[in-house]
């Protein structure tokens, strides 16, 4: 794999010389628990340890590591990623690990990272491409439940910046509750997680007539859930758009059965890609369309699923048996045109 790597980070080398700056892309990619192996006492991450149940050691850490580049390198194809949001990361010793001192040293990414109050430690970061992205501004969100004062999950990051010295994109990094304990038990956690986030958009639009927002991350709910449609009123793009109203560019891949994560056979659309109508307007400083989406899918990332049939994601575990995967999502990522 390292020979393979270094090769693609020459081809990677040699595009920025012969590529235009028309378009940028976009990923999202939750990397299923990107631990550290050092235990935090403050919060439930004992199993990512070598003593712990997973067994979670230096060697395996570091081909983590070396798995998430390789997808990164990968799904680069000509060009760098502008902006990657990261979902599933433990802290900033991970980042660092990866992204200065690792595997994509010399990608030049910088990263936008704020430690949450999740009980397992787990965050979602930024990296981003500097001769891309000029970050102007970067806040977390906190998700709370009024009546669960006890309540902690994973912050939505809100990272507004200027996107190849052009004009200002607003981005949502998220990764909404989990749907342990049942879908419609766990429900009013991610509706309290899409509530906050649509607070602070519907703000954003009072503040800017036609703002060019993009939304990503894991959401854990599909895009016909309460959430997704009724919460954050992510519609299916239609022939005409409104500039402030939310449109989920996910929903034909929805449609037909087609997904990011695998559970039990069924696919499940869980990664997605919303925006804000503006960036559908082709007259817009930046623009994108349903069909610039993808779910990145190459062979080295999928196994053959023997129970169900078809294919499945090549994990890092299968319940507690440690594969040695790359993650039990597929990445996705969107191509916005500069104009």
């Amino acid at each position: 794999m390292k020979r393979w790597f270094l090769w693609m980070l020459l081809l990677l080398s040699f595009s920025f010389a012969v590529c235009g700056q028309n378009k940028i892309r976009i990923v999202e990619y939750n990397v299923e628990n990107y631990f550290d192996c050092t235990d935090d006492t403050l919060t439930n991450d004992d199993d990512f340890t070598p003593k712990g149940n997973r067994a979670w050691t230096p060697q395996r850490y570091i081909k983590k590591q070396m798995a998430i580049a390789k997808v990164i390198a990968a799904l680069a194809e000509w060009q760098t990623p502008a902006l990657i949001g990261l979902v599933e990361v433990e802290n900033k010793k991970c980042l660092d690990d990866l992204l200065v001192y690792g595997p994509l040293k010399s990608f030049g990414y910088k990263y936008i990272h704020f430690d949450s109050p999740d009980r397992r430690g787990i965050d979602v970061a930024l990296a981003y491409d500097q001769k891309q992205f000029k970050p102007l501004k970067a806040e977390p969100l906190v998700v709370t439940m009024d009546n669960d004062p006890d309540f902690a999950t994973r912050d939505v990051l809100y990272v507004k910046g200027v996107v190849s010295s052009k004009d200002t994109l607003h981005v949502y990094l998220c990764h909404f509750p989990s749907r342990w304990g049942g879908a419609g038990v766990s429900e009013p956690k991610r509706i309290c997680a899409a509530q906050t986030l649509k607070q602070h958009y519907d703000s954003l639009c009072m503040a800017h007539k036609r703002p060019l927002v993009l939304i990503m991350g894991d959401f854990n709910d599909t895009p016909q859930n309460r959430s997704i449609y009724h919460i954050l009123g992510a519609q299916p793009p239609q022939a005409a758009v409104f500039p402030n109203h939310l449109y989920n560019l996910m929903w034909q891949v929805y449609e037909k059965g087609d997904g990011t994560h695998k559970y039990q056979g069924e696919w499940s659309c869980l990664d997605q890609f919303i925006v804000s109508g503006a960036m559908l307007d082709p007259q817009s400083a930046l623009t994108t369309s349903v069909d610039k989406i993808t779910i990145f899918q190459p062979s080295f990332m999928l196994l053959e699923d023997v129970r169900y049939g078809g294919v499945q994601p090549f994990r890092t575990y299968r319940g507690w048996k440690y594969e040695g995967g790359y993650s039990d999502h597929l990445p996705v990522f969107i191509d916005l045109t500069i104009q």
